[in-house]
C-alpha cells in the first residue's frame, strides 16, 4: 500500500514536466507555466524578478497583412510583382518613394517590422536598386516616354528625375539628366509614328546643351515630320528629279530646302519682225524652305535678263531686273510605298522690272498649280521617273496675258545607281486670253516674260532633252536642250539650260 502511494506521487510530479518540455510555445492548448521543481529549496535565496518574457497568450496565427496602395506601386494578394503606374500630379518626394528592398526584403524597414507576423517573403528580385533607377536594357521608346508603362516582364519604370545622385552613377548633379537618360540621342531610332508625339523629355524639349542645338530644333513637334530637322529637305524621295527645261514654272512636288542658280541662253528666231534674231540670256536664283514634310515656301524667280537683238534690228540691247515670283506649296500626297507624291501651290507674280525687257506688265499675276511625280517600271537595268506640273497664269487686270501651261518630265535612273538620269521633257503653253499692255506685239515671252501682247488663242510647244546628275546627297546638276515643235516660236528658236542645286 505504501509503495503504491509513493509511485503515484512520483508519476504526478514527472508527467507534467515532460509534457511542458515537448509542448510548442505557440500551441494554444499547451500549458506554458513552469513545472514544479522537485528537490531542496535554498532557504537563503531571495526571490528576484524573472528575466523571462511573460507567458504567451494563446492566439490564432496571424494572417498575412494585405498592404494597401502605395503611391507608385500596386501590391496584390497572390502576386509578388511590382507594377509601376503613372504618377498623378507632382512627383513624390521623401518617404513617399518605396523601394523593393523596403517592402519585404530588408529587416530594417518599417514595413518588415509591421509584417513580422508574416513569413517575410520578399517581393521578387528587382532589376535595379530602386524603382526610380532605369535599366540598361530599356529601349529608346521607354527612355523617351518615361511615363509610359514598362516592358511586359513587370519591371518597374519611373522617371529618371526621381532618382537621387547615389542611385544613378550617370548623373553628375541631383535632378539633372544626362543626354542618354533623356533618350535624345536615340530620338531618330524611334518608329516614325512616335516622332513628334508624346510627352517631351523631362527637363525640356530640346537638346541637353546649347552646343547640340541645331537650326530648326525649336520647331520640332509643330509638324508631323519624319526627319531630324524640321527645315531639312524630304530625303525619302531623293531618287526623284526636278524639271529642267521649264524651271520657272515646273515645280517639284517635294518639300525642299535648297538654293538653285539657273542660267538660260536662247536664240531669237530670225523671222521675228522686231529683233530679227539675236539672243536672250537669263540668270535666275531660286530658293525653297521646307517646314516639315508637307509645307514649304518657294521663291521661283529672282533674276536678271539680257535682251540682245541682232545687228539687223533697229532696237538696241536691253537689260533689267526680272519679275519676282514667290508663293507657298502644300504636299498633300506623300506615299513612299507606292512612289507617288503630289503638291498644290500658288505663286504671286510682281512686275518689279523695267518695261524694255517686258518685266513691268500689269499689276499682279496669280499662278495656281498642281504638281506630281511617280516612280515605276523598276528592273535591274533601271527605273522610270515621271513628273508633271499643270497650272494657269491669271491676271488681276487686263494688261497681262493669261495662259495655261503644262510640263511633262520623263527620266530613267540607269542601273538604279541614283547618279545619272537622262530625261525628255515636253512644254506646252496655251494663251487663252490676250493682254492689253502691248497691243502692237505679235509674240509672247513664254516663261521668261509676260509681254501683254494683243493676240490670243495660240499654242506654243517645245521638246527638251538632257540629263540630271546627282553628285552627292546635297549637290545636283542638270543640263537641257530645247527645240520648238509648234509653228509658233515666239522668242525661242533654241534654248540651253544649266542649273546647279544645293539641297539641305
Amino acid at each position: 500500500m505504501r509503495g503504491s502511494l509513493v509511485l503515484a506521487i512520483s508519476l504526478w510530479a514527472i508527467v507534467p514536466a515532460v509534457s511542458a518540455q515537448n509542448a510548442r510555445p505557440d500551441d494554444p492548448g499547451a500549458n506554458n507555466s513552469p513545472a514544479p521543481q522537485i528537490g531542496r529549496v535554498n532557504q537563503n535565496s531571495k526571490p528576484t524578478p524573472s528575466d523571462d518574457p511573460p507567458p504567451a497568450v494563446a492566439t490564432p496565427a496571424p494572417e498575412p497583412k494585405k498592404s494597401g496602395p502605395i503611391r507608385g506601386v500596386n501590391l496584390t494578394d497572390n502576386d509578388t510583382k511590382i507594377q509601376a503606374t503613372k504618377y498623378q500630379g507632382d512627383p513624390p518626394s521623401g518617404n513617399d518613394i518605396h523601394r523593393p528592398s523596403d517592402i519585404g526584403g530588408s529587416s530594417n524597414s518599417s514595413n518588415n517590422q509591421n509584417n513580422s507576423g508574416s513569413s517575410g517573403a520578399s517581393l521578387g528580385v528587382p532589376r535595379s536598386g530602386g524603382i526610380g533607377q532605369s535599366s540598361d536594357d530599356d529601349n529608346p521608346e521607354e527612355k523617351y516616354n518615361w511615363g509610359a508603362p514598362g516592358s511586359n516582364n513587370g519591371s518597374p519604370k519611373s522617371s529618371p528625375s526621381r532618382q537621387s545622385n547615389g542611385d544613378n552613377p550617370k548623373s553628375t548633379t541631383p535632378g539633372k539628366l544626362t543626354k542618354q537618360e533623356k533618350g535624345y540621342d536615340d530620338f531618330d531610332k524611334l518608329p516614325s509614328e512616335n516622332r513628334g508625339v508624346g510627352p517631351p523629355p523631362v527637363g525640356g524639349s530640346g537638346p541637353s546643351s546649347n552646343n547640340d542645338w541645331q537650326f530648326g530644333d525649336n520647331m520640332k513637334g509643330c509638324y508631323n515630320y519624319v526627319r531630324k530637322n524640321v527645315f531639312q529637305s524630304d530625303h525619302d524621295f531623293d531618287d526623284f528629279m526636278s524639271i529642267t527645261s521649264n524651271p520657272l514654272y515646273g515645280e517639284d512636288p517635294r518639300t525642299l530646302t535648297e538654293l538653285r542658280p539657273i542660267f538660260m541662253y536662247q536664240t531669237i528666231p530670225g523671222s521675228n519682225f522686231f529683233y530679227r534674231g539675236g539672243n536672250i540670256e537669263t540668270l535666275v536664283l531660286q530658293g525653297r524652305l521646307a517646314f516639315g514634310d508637307r509645307f514649304s515656301v518657294v521663291v521661283n524667280q529672282v533674276g536678271w535678263t539680257f535682251l540682245n537683238p541682232s545687228s539687223n534690228s533697229p532696237l538696241h540691247s536691253e537689260t533689267g531686273f526680272m519679275e519676282m515670283h514667290f508663293g507657298a506649296k502644300y504636299t498633300w500626297l506623300r506615299d513612299r510605298d507606292s512612289n507617288w507624291i503630289s503638291a498644290v501651290g500658288m505663286n504671286v507674280e510682281l512686275p518689279t522690272g523695267p518695261g524694255n525687257v517686258y518685266q513691268n506688265t500689269g499689276t499682279l499675276g496669280l499662278q495656281p498649280y498642281l504638281s506630281f511625280a511617280h516612280k515605276f517600271g523598276k528592273t535591274s537595268y533601271g527605273t522610270w521617273g515621271l513628273a508633271d506640273t499643270f497650272g494657269v497664269d491669271f491676271s488681276v487686270d487686263k494688261d497681262r496675258t493669261e495662259f495655261f501651261y503644262n510640263t511633262i518630265h520623263l527620266d530613267y535612273d540607269i542601273a538604279n545607281m541614283k547618279r545619272f538620269y537622262p530625261f525628255i521633257e515636253l512644254n506646252w503653253f496655251n494663251y487663252f486670253q490676250k493682254g492689253a499692255a502691248n497691243p502692237f506685239l505679235n509674240f509672247q515671252g513664254g516663261d521668261i516674260a509676260n509681254t501683254g501682247a494683243s493676240y490670243g488663242g495660240t499654242n506654243y510647244m517645245d521638246l527638251a532633252f538632257g540629263s540630271r546628275f546627282r553628285i552627292t546627297e546635297a549637290w545636283e546638276a542638270g543640263l537641257g536642250l530645247q527645240f520648238p515643235i509648234s509653228s509658233t516660236k515666239d522668242l525661242n528658236n533654241f534654248r540651253l539650260t544649266v542649273d546647279v542645286i544645293w539641297r539641305y
